[in-house]
């Protein structure tokens, strides 16, 4: 049935693309713009690059800021902002503002005996931002006060929160004070950690101090007027359909070889695949196009070598449980017999096996396979085989009977119903009706909401979730296993930023991620992850359910769009994508 139903899209898709002209809005024929000064600039045809995402940002601001949906995405922070250091799609980091990365025990990066460091970082000679001025140290002190300003609603994450100020000695040295020691203090990439960001001081820093917080917010910077110093800059901004740009001469890692880009938001998968294939669009992102599509793309472009579908094992697809008071229900999940049954009822084989057409990738962790404790954490955690009839005791156990029409019930007769969130972005409703599928016959009554696209970015709708909500997280470094902490429980109270939405709180485990995320000792901070990993997988905050491929898309013209571990495509090295006709 899946091999049918992608047949019949292939034809849809072709068709759709031969009848489109344009074939999305916003995404036209490349016309226009200027060629690169360099001789391999010159010979570039002169053309429009068109990116094509499922969602349009909120801001291009390098970190988010408040709950209003403040949020950047990975295409915006990598052609945008520029950054102390980057990184590549492999996970290795370089420096980029700066002239090099601190190194451990040199004067660069000091560890002193009360457990504080320093960190110095030398900034490149003539930076500049993309209204011409120039981007000097100043500007990272500045930046470190806006994002650490908790009347701004910033999020206590890494790195800021293990800072305590940042100096500059002169224009060109950046000086981080840390209260304690930190292990990524030697790249503050934003695909890793988050970053350090840089902020325009010349533009902002009076209406800082002397306007109060929501006039602050309501700068043009943080929208339509935003102000960097990536491979791009922003020209024009038309809300709900594209952004313009063009290439920036005083990019620090030289001026971008196309000269301008055109980044178009498509929520329909099928619009996307047709403006591929039409040549409409050049790169399709952020969940522009689905594995289904991408499927359609390869058997298309097999005959006939007209593009590249880009696709790598990077996503851990899991359910995250509601644990917060006034917010969780029903209760029943609350009870680890409860949500042990609800997974060993769960055949994760066919359920990654139908998403990722016959393959079978079983997660048991939140944390992915790539990370160098991996073997140690499969070995450490507790794993939960399909297994019906354990699950059906285990149900016996909680207090449930199933009744004659099939569900169960608690001693007081009342059905057990929960309600499974999705987002709308495929696999996420294909997903959630296998699972709810799989449930019903195991007999939990168990219904599904589709989040909207309009709410997909309101922190508090996808927090305040009643019972189970499908999410993913990258398989490398702490993005993953933070969505678990304390610290980072999404409340009213702080306004529902954080990454762990269902508020399951544990201080073992807290511990653990700390001693990972601070210990410079590589040993002793894989075993912190490893004991970490089998409390979670004890406790069950999370149903672990498969590893995921993000999918994206470029077409046979356009040579440098790369996967990444951390995203779908790697965004570090927009500046060197160029036409090869």
């Amino acid at each position: 049935m899946y091999q049918n139903r992608v047949l019949a899209l292939i034809v849809m898709a072709v068709v759709t693309a031969a009848a489109c002209a344009p074939a999305a809005p916003g995404a036209t024929r490349a016309t226009g713009g200027e060629a690169g000064s360099s001789p391999q600039q010159a010979a570039q045809p002169s053309r429009t690059l068109v990116i094509a995402t499922k969602v349009e940002p909120t801001t291009l601001a390098p970190r988010a800021l408040v709950t209003t949906g403040s949020s950047p995405t990975a295409p915006a922070m990598g052609m945008f902002s520029a950054w102390l250091a980057s990184v590549d799609g492999h996970g290795v980091s370089r420096p980029q503002l700066a002239e090099k990365l601190p190194q451990l025990n040199t004067g660069d990066w000091q560890v002193f005996p009360d457990g504080q460091m320093e960190t110095t970082y030398k900034l490149r000679s003539g930076l500049t931002w993309h209204d011409g001025a120039p981007l000097t140290a100043p500007d990272f002190v500045f930046g470190f006060q806006v994002y650490s300003n908790p009347d701004l609603g910033v999020r206590a994450d890494e790195p800021i929160k293990y800072m305590s100020s940042v100096t500059a000695p002169d224009d060109r040295t950046v000086v981080v004070h840390w209260k304690q020691s930190w292990t990524d203090a030697d790249a503050l990439v934003p695909a890793k950690n988050g970053g350090l960001p840089a902020m325009p001081r010349h533009v902002l820093e009076e209406k800082y101090r002397t306007s109060d917080v929501q006039t602050f917010l309501a700068d043009p910077y943080w929208s339509t007027g935003f102000l960097g110093s990536g491979p791009y800059r922003l020209d024009k901004w038309d809300r709900g359909a594209s952004i313009e740009a063009s290439a920036f001469d005083g990019f620090v890692e030289g001026r971008p070889q196309i000269a301008r880009l055109r980044w178009i938001f498509l929520g329909d998968e099928n619009a996307a695949v047709a403006s591929l294939l039409s040549g409409d669009v050049h790169v399709a992102a952020g969940e522009a196009i689905s594995l289904e599509q991408g499927a359609v793309l390869n058997r298309q472009w097999s005959g006939n070598g007209e593009g590249a579908v880009i696709s790598a094992p990077n996503k851990s697809r899991f359910i995250q449980v509601q644990f917060k008071d006034g917010y969780s229900n029903p209760r029943a999940i609350a009870d680890l017999r409860v949500r042990r049954a609800f997974l060993e009822s769960a055949n994760r084989a066919e359920l990654s096996g139908a998403i990722l057409d016959g393959q079978v990738a079983i997660a048991h962790a939140i944390a992915g396979t790539s990370e160098e404790y991996s073997a140690d954490m499969d070995r450490a955690v507790t794993k939960y085989p399909f297994n019906p009839q354990e699950a059906a005791s285990l149900m016996s156990q909680a207090g449930f009977t199933k009744g004659s029409d099939g569900f169960y019930a608690d001693a007081t007769g009342q059905r057990l119903s929960l309600e499974l969130r999705s987002f709308p972005a495929d696999p996420g409703p294909r997903e959630a009706a296998i699972l709810t599928n799989q449930w019903k016959d195991f007999g939990a009554d168990v219904s599904i909401y589709i989040i909207p696209n309009a709410q997909a970015q309101d922190l508090e709708q996808v927090s305040a979730y009643p019972a189970f909500r499908i999410e993913q997280s990258g398989l490398t470094g702490t993005t993953a296993p933070v969505k678990l902490t304390s610290s980072g429980i999404a409340t009213p109270a702080n306004r529902w930023i954080g990454n762990n939405r269902g508020g399951w709180s544990n201080a073992e485990y807290d511990r653990l991620i700390e001693t990972f995320a601070t210990n410079l000792n590589r040993d002793e901070r894989h075993n912190a992850m490893v004991q970490a990993m089998k409390i979670a997988s004890d406790e069950l905050p999370i149903l672990p359910l498969y590893y995921l491929p993000l999918v994206a898309a470029r077409t046979a013209n356009l040579e440098g769009p790369v996967a990444s571990n951390s995203d779908d495509l790697a965004w570090d090295n927009t500046f060197q994508w160029h036409w090869t006709r």
